[in-house]
């Protein structure tokens, strides 16, 4: 491979930043909590779809909980990915709001296809 001497001594300045070794131990702790939390998310997932089967509608309070759970969730995963800086809970509060550089919502994909023609790259025959 080739490397020039500048990038190596980018990667070697990055390499002895504490503060990068500092968020991988971050970011491991963080990755086994995440998947702690989709184990319970899967329990809360069976516990709500019991409710609902036999009361006819969803447990508000598993709700409320269920809620908070998926902030958390996402906070971790941004945090993990590298959207955010800011550790997650508790070194911030879980109802704090996240801003992501972009983020595309599409809700209907007939109203996209029909708002940008140029877009479309398909053949007509």
């Amino acid at each position: 491979m080739d490397y020039r001497p500048m990038e190596l001594e980018t990667v070697k300045q990055n390499l002895r930043r504490g503060s990068q070794w500092i968020r991988l131990l971050y970011m491991l702790v963080f990755a086994v909590v995440l998947y702690l939390l989709l184990m319970l998310l899967a329990v809360v997932v069976v516990v709500q779809l019991s409710f609902a089967l036999f009361t006819g509608a969803a447990n508000p309070s598993v709700r409320g909980f269920s809620s908070k759970l998926a902030q958390y969730i996402q906070q971790i995963v941004l945090f993990l990915t590298y959207n955010i800086d800011n550790k997650p809970y508790p070194f911030s509060p879980i109802d704090e709001m996240l801003e992501v550089d972009e983020v595309i919502v599409v809700d209907d994909f007939e109203d996209v296809k029909d708002s940008d023609p140029s877009d479309d790259h398909r053949s007509t025959s």
